[in-house]
């Protein structure tokens, strides 16, 4: 949690607490089924409107299209712990054990994030073999990103063969799953240089910047 940047001592406070906590911790290792997909493809042509990309698919997002639209590829991701997590999650809320229920589902969130940091060390190895730059990822469901670019995603990364669904809402199933594109080119923007909050039309209602403020 401290590699990550969380502090432990925000949520744990009592010899109670650090035992349910222990007790989870060691619990999750049987719970995680982690899963990385992605592939590569072309880039046949930009708008205003969105990116497309030599499959025919278009990525409906203006800003892909703006930031992405030099790149030599457009890597498509989808990365999840799978499911277990959240059932066990369900299980001890319903059994009233609110405590092991919260603290279980924020390592499963943790447990995203780390697999999220193996998997773009993941496209960034592609870009350095290709002797091309990473930029930071974008991700369907954001102000600039509809939710329903979620399935172009899924389909085109390979995501489905690790078994990951999406609901009629353009949800993905599991909870705990991302889905982004990333580009590779000599003239990107990396990670260092921005993020995708930089391009957020509602800042105000991120919880993120609320507490960074």
């Amino acid at each position: 949690m401290v590699r990550l940047g969380r502090d432990p001592s925000k949520w744990i406070k009592t010899p109670d607490q650090m035992q349910i906590m222990a007790s989870v911790s060691k619990e999750i290792e049987t719970l995680l089924h982690p899963a990385i997909a992605f592939n590569g493809y072309g880039i046949d042509g930009r708008s205003h409107a969105g990116l497309r990309l030599v499959s025919g698919h278009l990525l409906e997002s203006p800003v892909v299209s703006d930031l992405f639209s030099g790149a030599e590829e457009i890597v498509l991701m989808v990365y999840t712990i799978g499911s277990s997590v959240e059932e066990k999650v369900k299980e001890y809320s319903k059994r009233g054990l609110i405590a092991e229920s919260y603290y279980l589902d924020m390592l499963g969130s943790l447990a995203v994030t780390e697999l999220g940091c193996l998997a773009f060390e993941k496209v960034k190895n592609r870009g350095i073999g290709l002797k091309l730059k990473t930029s930071f990822p974008l991700n369907p469901g954001t102000s600039h990103w509809p939710a329903s670019g979620q399935k172009i995603v899924l389909e085109l990364s390979g995501g489905r063969e690790t078994g990951v669904t999406i609901s009629e809402s353009f949800l993905l199933i599991p909870t705990k799953t991302i889905s982004m594109a990333i580009a590779l080119g000599k003239n990107v923007l990396t990670p260092e240089q921005g993020s995708s909050c930089h391009y957020c039309d509602n800042p105000q209602l991120c919880w993120g910047s609320r507490v960074r403020a």
